[in-house]
């Protein structure tokens, strides 16, 4: 990591960390339009859920297992088989059942996925961070299981 940011790499949350600093320091006032202001509150009702997803294309299928503050991500099927991480995670309830969840996958992948358990269906948009800038590709799930352990 320490090679990557002498070379002018950075991770999502340094970035981040960056972009406040120099805010505080530049904006005396508050800023017009705040975008922390108007997010929905966080929701923890995943937490003690696992959901089993699988893409519609057919090309995988992953078990997301969600704690208060972590989910664990299982690549099931397809070419990333047998990949498994945890990482930190937001979710909003957008309606009953229906959630807007967020994690980052590594230091250059994140994914952002409109989850409706009501209805079985999952669309997620995959981020991923490339020499030439953001490159996103929208994925269409279904639900294949959803085991609640509390």
């Amino acid at each position: 990591m320490a090679n990557q940011q002498e070379a002018g790499v950075h991770d999502r949350q340094t970035f981040e960390a960056q972009g406040s600093a120099f805010l505080k320091q530049n904006i005396s006032e508050k800023p017009e339009f705040d975008y922390a202001e108007n997010r929905p509150p966080r929701t923890f009702k995943l937490a003690g859920r696992t959901v089993t997803l699988v893409r519609k294309d057919g090309t995988g299928r992953f078990r997301h297992s969600f704690d208060e503050q972590e989910v664990t991500v299982e690549a099931l099927e397809g070419e990333r088989a047998g990949l498994r991480f945890t990482t930190s995670y937001e979710a909003f309830e957008m309606a009953p059942d229906v959630y807007f969840v967020t994690y980052l996958a590594s230091e250059k992948d994140s994914v952002a996925m409109a989850l409706d358990l009501a209805k079985g269906v999952v669309t997620a948009v995959m981020g991923e961070m490339k020499e030439d800038g953001i490159v996103s590709t929208v994925v269409a799930a279904r639900v294949e299981e959803i085991v609640d352990s509390l």
